[in-house]
């Protein structure tokens, strides 16, 4: 296919991988073309961060209509970010392919799912804790589910099948017929699992179905449930917990709920969406299944460390006569629970480096109550000490906390130093390619002389000025730099800055070749100047010149170009062009690929027509045209489009001389 460049002007937050608190963002994520994504303000209200769950649409719907479920009360109250991707690869009735081969975790969607959730546990602005990440889905969407759980519990937690046939069962046993056993199911799931069937031990699962479902038969659930208890050694409670719109069964291990069952009266074959939900295959009587399923998976989540740390808190800190006396109480807040040690070490506040007064055990000297008081002599005069106290609870793994105290000052010692970076900015200059740096340095309130700045891994080096200092340097890379500052009295103390970040800007260039698409926006990420963009990523900002110059280190605005395989370039303020550049009206591209990947990228379109069992018949069209291409979702088709104009036909662009 022939190469051709695009603007892509409303889509900042899909190519930054940014996404905003409290809102659904659409975007291609982990190799899927259409991902809805809803991320909280919270976090979740166990382990660290937030948890992810992957909800699967069911056949003959889509990610649109799942997001129609009510999703946003569930992923506020549980700190849950909520990922609906579309399939990619669809069989049937637009159907996740869960019954065909080869069924690996590097296959189609099998694939596709494993990268979306490395994509997404890996953006820092998410925040989601590996150790709560689950799936869910709907019919097709819930067997597949059930595959990749199987496939993958090393990756997920918790998985929620809704409706879905068994893991081994084939199409033929998806509407309305009934196969396979518990014991058949337990097979397919463990040879899935192959050498992470260890993982097992700390997976959960839901099954949901609605007893007026005709399409995927009812007993489904119970076998996914009755086998993944087998799996996972849970015994069914014996009881079952009556709710308004149906009945729970819970199976559990060890005291813990392992799998649970979820019958909803009168519901059919649809995802129980709450009360308003809307959208294809979506029910909207009363039972939301995904704030259930964010209340069990949180209440019953295996892998998290639910140990509550102990809780410490130095009271006081002084010198008393020859000693420095510390009083504090340490508690732990878990019923049952309490503080196999309390250990204490003295540093120097100077140098806390430098630990004056070995660590000790003082977990004798506590009170039933938790309080305590230590004294120490102090080995040297004239100084200021700090003492840090770390609290270990009695559980496996133990849970710890450390705190400090504030500097406790014995004889006469020195003023305290501080240290401020007040102003910074990168140096692009015919002779210099660097960093400027100035701020102050005192000793209590006293001007101080002697700073020196380390640039990245170098050697510090020392700077000019005393009220005042500033620091110059040349030769540096263009990107990101860390610069820090550090003061040091006759005693030896030192003083610090935090970390900056600066980024010098590489020059703007012009990209040679046919540029044709313009527009005059302001640039995010040029290039690969920025380190902290994504990889291959590039988009159209429309902050303002002052946020783009404070935030981005930029000096004029620009324009940026894009080509179809992410390559960016940018153009500075001198070389933008006065007009939009005219495509070329013989420009033509064409692409040879199956019905199914020009119909999932905008080329072409289908309808169909459906006979039972999964008798499906797919017409294909040309988009623009409407030319039938013929055959079937696999059959190999070329197409051709006027650059830009979205109108397709069959055959090769025609040959034009240069």
């Amino acid at each position: 296919m022939k190469k051709s460049l695009f603007i892509l002007s409303v889509v900042l937050l899909i190519c930054t991988g940014v996404v905003n608190a409290g809102t659904w963002q659409r975007e291609s994520a982990g190799g899927f073309s259409e991902v809805y994504i809803y991320s909280p303000e919270s976090v979740s209200p166990i382990g660290s961060g937030r948890s992810l769950l992957i909800a699967l649409h069911g056949c003959a719907q889509t990610n649109e209509d799942m997001k129609g479920a009510i999703w946003e009360a569930a992923s506020e109250a549980y700190g849950m970010v909520v990922a609906l991707p579309e399939a990619m690869h669809k069989e049937g009735f637009g159907c996740w392919g869960y019954w065909s081969f080869p069924k690996n975790r590097n296959s189609k969607d099998y694939r596709n799912i494993r990268n979306l959730v490395d994509k997404l546990t890996s953006r820092p602005g998410l925040n989601i804790d590996k150790d709560q990440v689950y799936i869910a889905g709907l019919s097709s969407g819930g067997a597949f589910t059930m595959n990749v759980g199987c496939m993958m519990p090393d990756i997920f937690a918790g998985m929620g099948i809704d409706a879905g046939p068994s893991a081994g069962t084939d199409s033929s046993c998806a509407i309305s017929r009934f196969c396979g056993s518990v014991n058949s199911t337990v097979r397919a799931c463990q040879e899935l699992a192959g050498s992470y069937r260890s993982f097992f031990d700390t997976q959960i699962t839901s099954t949901a179905y609605g007893t007026s479902d005709s399409t995927v038969n009812q007993h489904y659930a119970p076998q996914n449930a009755g086998a993944m208890a087998k799996i996972y050694g849970a015994q069914e409670d014996g009881s079952v917990e009556t709710i308004p719109e149906g009945t729970i069964t819970t199976w559990s291990e060890d005291g813990s709920a392992a799998v649970s069952m979820v019958k909803l009266n009168n519901v059919g074959h649809a995802w129980p969406g709450g009360e308003g939900a809307s959208g294809g295959y979506v029910d909207g009587s009363g039972f939301n299944y995904g704030t259930y399923l964010a209340r069990f998976f949180m209440e019953n989540n295996q892998r998290v460390n639910r140990n509550q740390a102990p809780d410490v808190r130095i009271i006081s800190i002084r010198q008393n006569g020859s000693e420095i006396e510390v009083k504090g109480k340490a508690t732990d807040p878990d019923p049952g629970d309490g503080i196999s040690s309390l250990k204490i070490k003295f540093l120097d506040s100077c140098d806390k480096e430098n630990v004056v007064i070995p660590e000790e055990d003082i977990v004798s000297s506590l009170n039933s109550d938790g309080s305590f008081s230590h004294n120490v002599a102090w080995p040297v005069n004239d100084r200021a000490y700090v003492a840090v106290i770390m609290a270990t609870d009695l559980q496996t793994p133990p849970g710890s906390t450390t705190v400090e105290s504030d500097p406790v000052s014995v004889g006469t010692p020195s003023a305290p130093l501080s240290i401020a970076i007040l102003q910074q900015e990168a140096v692009v200059e015919d002779d210099c390619t660097g960093i400027l740096l100035s701020g102050e340095a005192k000793q209590g309130a006293q001007p101080f002389e002697g700073v020196y700045v380390q640039v990245d891994s170098e050697n510090f080096k020392r700077t000019n000025g005393t009220t005042s200092w500033q620091y110059k340097t040349c030769g540096l890379n263009y990107g990101k730099h860390t610069v820090i500052a550090k003061v040091i009295d006759d005693d030896g103390c030192i003083a610090y800055t935090e970390k900056v970040d600066i980024n010098i800007p590489a020059p703007y260039q012009q990209k040679s070749g046919n540029t044709i698409n313009f527009i005059s926006h302001y640039a995010m990420y040029p290039n690969d100047n920025y380190p902290d963009a994504p990889s291959n990523s590039w988009g159209l900002c429309d902050k303002s010149y002052v946020e783009l110059n404070s935030e981005y280190g930029v000096s004029e605005h620009f324009t940026i170009y894009g080509t179809e395989d992410g390559t960016v370039w940018c153009l500075n303020a001198g070389n933008i062009p006065t007009s939009q550049p005219e495509t070329p009206a013989d420009e033509c591209e064409d692409w040879t690929s199956t019905n199914t990947t020009h119909e999932n990228e905008g080329r072409a379109w289908s309808s169909w027509s459906f006979a039972f069992p999964f008798g499906f018949t797919y017409n294909y069209y040309a988009a623009g045209s409407n030319e039938p291409l013929g055959g079937g979702s696999d059959t190999t088709t070329l197409l051709q489009e006027k650059t830009g104009t979205g109108y397709y036909q069959r055959g090769k662009c025609p040959v034009t001389d240069n």
